[in-house]
């Protein structure tokens, strides 16, 4: 306990409590005896007590575990006296996606790269590979409004996507 802590602000603290539940129905504090893990220090530090402390803006998670079973939660630590309004999310489901992890950690999404930016990244992720010349001549030359999704479809389709992601 709890399923998920945010904590505001450096050096932070909140105690997790690790909870069996038997199959007799009973109950039982068994903090004392479950070992506990982060899988980033950094951001939350877990004694062997199950207290939580905070570092740097970001998200952990802290397992428990105790016997044969194991049980995590999620920290989020974010800077103390942070003020953040949350931007109007526009596009597709994976931006709705991304959005809502940098609400959670209250970050502000970086403005649109310029079209040079965009195609070689997205060449990268989906083919593994540096545009060629050609593709940029043409990239550039396309004045199309949606040359970006154009591009990203017709990277969908080359056999270099499916060998690489397959």
């Amino acid at each position: 306990f709890p399923p998920q802590a945010v904590m505001e602000g450096e050096g932070a603290s909140q105690r997790l409590v690790a909870v069996a539940h038997y199959a007799d129905g009973t109950t039982r504090d068994v903090t004392s005896l479950a070992a506990f893990s982060t899988n980033n220090d950094r951001s939350a530090a877990v004694t062997d007590l199950g207290a939580v402390t905070a570092g740097v803006r970001g998200e952990a998670f802290v397992m428990a575990r105790f016997d044969t079973h194991t049980v995590g939660t999620q920290v989020l630590t974010l800077p103390a006296g942070l003020e953040y309004t949350a931007p109007e999310v526009t596009g597709n489901y994976i931006d709705e996606l991304v959005a809502e992890k940098l609400n959670k950690l209250r970050i502000l999404p970086s403005g649109q790269c310029t079209d040079e930016e965009f195609l070689r990244r997205v060449t990268i992720d989906i083919i593994g590979q540096l545009p060629t010349e050609e593709d940029y001549q043409t990239f550039m030359a396309d004045t199309a409004a949606d040359r970006r999704s154009q591009v990203i479809d017709r990277l969908l389709q080359r056999k270099e996507f499916s060998e690489i992601w397959a």
